[in-house]
């Protein structure tokens, strides 16, 4: 997609490959509230709070906000 160069076993580099999955709705297990909104959420309860009302881990909280920021700047 952006012309670098992959491995012969490879269709696309990492980050076109992120980038489509990111963009494939049914590459996200749950519907995530937009970023502004969780980091609203995150100022005033702990990541355990807000990932049990979303019904994931806390650890997906923190990996999702950092994946949206990554291909936001992209």
């Amino acid at each position: 997609d952006c012309d670098a160069k992959v491995s012969p076993s490879s269709q696309r580099c990492l980050v076109c490959s992120d980038r489509e999955r990111a963009a494939d709705k049914k590459y996200h297990k749950i519907e995530w509230p937009p970023l502004v909104t969780l980091e609203l959420m995150l100022k005033t309860r702990p990541y355990t709070s807000v990932a049990r009302d979303l019904g994931v881990s806390d650890n997906a909280v923190r990996k999702h906000i950092r994946n949206a920021k990554r291909h936001n700047l992209s």
